[in-house]
């Protein structure tokens, strides 16, 4: 990282152009929707530690998933990523077998949402090649999440950009509390905030002051949180990153 002086308004501005990207993902969102459709900020499956080889990851990862026992229509689609079967992978496959689920039991786990970590009904899977147990949203749930619509509107530049990590929003519904990967404090302070709102969707950009010293700077990133004012309430909108993904908000301390 360099000094701001003379980058400020250059970084915003590429800034602004990913928001309105990110924006234009979202703009088929059903925000007036009854009941509002869930949001995920995160996978639909959640393992309580991982696998026992790198094979069984890479067949996990691929999609090449099988089941022993008896598993409720849907299950292994979610666990796909909504594939009917495992993709075609190019070359010589790395792992020898599927990942396979030898058990399977109704269950309940909590997933991260764009309103919080909420728990759902799910599926308790277990095989030999896991390490412990793992959770998939049940299909039923699963069945009303959103997601933006494919195919993506042409990005605006090179590069995925990814800033916001959570947020707060309080009482009131339009204070907003934005943790994101900024510049270490002793080179910048965030003062402000430049959101960008739509109907149903909204992004918010810190903006940064440069009070390091001039010259080299390590680029290591650190948690920042900046305060953003929504010109409405926040209400079933969406918090949305540059590079459109939902951002998990927390009710604040505040009461609602």
């Amino acid at each position: 990282m360099g000094s701001e002086d003379g980058t400020t308004e250059d970084r915003l501005a590429w800034d602004r152009g990913w928001a309105r990207w990110a924006l234009q993902r979202w703009e088929p969102f059903p925000v007036d929707r009854l009941p509002r459709p869930l949001v995920l900020t995160g996978s639909p499956f959640r393992f309580e530690r991982g696998f026992r080889s790198g094979e069984a990851k890479l067949a996990f990862l691929y999609g090449d998933i099988r089941a022993a026992v008896p598993l409720p229509d849907g299950l292994l689609e979610v666990l796909r990523g909504g594939e009917d079967g495992p993709p075609a992978v190019p070359g010589r496959r790395r792992w020898s077998s599927p990942l396979l689920v030898t058990q399977a039991s109704p269950d309940h786990a909590k997933f991260g949402t764009d309103r919080g970590r909420r728990e759902f009904p799910a599926w308790r899977l277990r095989g030999p090649d896991v390490d412990g147990v793992f959770w998939v949203l049940d299909p039923a749930v699963a069945a009303t999440r959103w997601e933006p619509p494919e195919p993506a509107p042409p990005k605006p530049s090179d590069g995925l950009p990814h800033r916001a990590v959570s947020a707060t929003i309080d009482g009131d519904d339009r204070t907003l509390h934005v943790t994101f990967t900024g510049a270490r404090p002793e080179y910048a302070e965030y003062p402000a905030a430049e959101v960008i709102e739509t109907s149903q969707a909204l992004v918010v950009l810190p903006i940064a002051r440069d009070i390091g010293p001039p010259g080299w700077r390590a680029t290591v990133g650190c948690a920042r949180t900046v305060t953003a004012r929504l010109a409405r309430p926040l209400g079933s909108r969406v918090v949305v990153d540059l590079d459109a993904s939902p951002v998990m908000v927390d009710p604040g301390t505040s009461p609602r």
